[in-house]
């Protein structure tokens, strides 16, 4: 065996051998954990733009963008939607339109989750879907699902 259990079952939180405890615990933490650079902006005022870094949250069904950057695009809130966190809070928060957002070229329109200033902003699978793309935890970082065609949109 090449690694070990250091929080008790689940299989990400397994770490390699060899690792003292708070080694492990940092390594399980960042196990998969992807980061990409993504460029922002508000799809009617092109001027407002932002490049944020986001984490890659396929636990996320949207884009979760902390308040102070959704101000900073502009954008304009069009619904309200039930958020559901990690600790298993409930709220409900505002949904923002219209984001544009580009990674490596690839571009799609769509709305964002807006979060309490100051929280990290997320990219979940909707848009990962949009802009066909998949995470590679080996590599940690974001593929085309389809090299080379872009995006498809699949139609019956």
């Amino acid at each position: 065996m090449l690694a070990r259990d250091v929080r008790g079952g689940n299989s990400r939180d397994y770490v390699p051998w060899g690792l003292c405890a708070r080694a492990a615990t940092r390594y399980a933490a960042r196990m998969g954990e992807i980061r990409v650079r993504v460029e922002l902006s508000n799809l009617t005022v092109p001027a407002r733009r932002a490049t944020e870094e986001m984490l890659v949250d396929t636990g996320a069904n949207r884009v979760y963008l902390p308040s102070g950057l959704v101000r900073r695009l502009g954008l304009r809130k069009v619904a309200e939607a039930r958020v559901q966190y990690a600790d298993g809070r409930t709220v409900w928060r505002p949904v923002v339109a219209p984001l544009r957002i580009a990674i490596d070229g690839r571009v799609a329109v769509l709305d964002a989750v807006s979060g309490p200033a100051g929280t990290e902003p997320l990219l979940g699978l909707v848009a990962l879907e949009m802009l066909d793309l998949v995470p590679d935890p080996t590599t940690r970082r974001l593929e085309p699902k389809h090299p080379g065609k872009g995006p498809l949109m699949i139609a019956k």
